[in-house]
């Protein structure tokens, strides 16, 4: 698999954690959030019923995981606080680092998702299947509600986070390194909240910049 462009790696630098103080916070936010038994329980059958409902539209996945490697797709995945709780919760024992800068998911191996329980929501609806453009954004953003009302309901503050970001707290903790950032004032936060938009993308959203020729 090849790596990405210089330009890419410059665009996902930008979304690691600022610093190690943001890092342990964000950390046990999601270390809080993972030992709350409603929680994981909800994902469970959130995800089962995600996924029964997304195979009534027989959709195709034909090129074994190019969308995971997001610098070479053009795209990001965006997740919710509890999505990367419970997947650190399920997958702790055989943790992978992540890095952003490399723009790939580094569960995703030769073209195999090797973490598919607790996938995020956004890797379940999306696809390249020309066919699934008619309903998946709409079958995104309906699921997408029922995950912020959960979390309403439970008094959890409800935010996008971009993943590889957000799997990168922990890395931080098992090396005790300090991500190198771009300038102060240059950065964009790795984690935002639409809450004022009255409009819900798919998860995999905001292209990067075209690759020079």
């Amino acid at each position: 698999m090849s790596a990405p462009g210089d330009q890419d790696s410059r665009e996902f630098k930008r979304w690691i954690p600022h610093d190690d103080d943001e890092s342990a916070e964000r950390r046990q936010e999601f270390d809080r959030l993972s030992a709350q038994p409603d929680v994981i329980d909800f994902l469970r059958g959130f995800y089962q019923r995600v996924d029964e409902a997304l195979a009534e539209y027989q959709p195709r996945c034909t090129n074994r995981g190019h969308c995971c490697n997001f610098a070479r797709a053009g795209h990001r995945l965006f997740v919710t606080p509890i999505e990367v709780a419970a997947f650190r919760r399920a997958y702790a024992d055989r943790w992978l680092s992540a890095e952003p800068a490399a723009g790939r998911c580094p569960w995703q191996v030769d073209g195999v998702c090797t973490a598919r329980e607790f996938r995020p929501l956004g890797c379940r609806v999306y696809f390249c299947d020309p066919q699934a453009q008619a309903w998946q954004n709409e079958f995104y953003e309906a699921r997408l509600r029922e995950l912020k009302q959960f979390m309403a309901d439970q008094g959890i503050q409800y935010r996008y986070e971009e993943w590889l970001s957000a799997l990168s707290v922990f890395s931080t903790a098992a090396s005790g390194s300090r991500h190198p950032g771009p300038a102060a004032g240059s950065l964009r936060p790795a984690a935002i909240d639409p809450s004022g938009s009255s409009t819900i993308q798919l998860t995999v959203v905001n292209n990067l910049p075209a690759r020079p020729a």
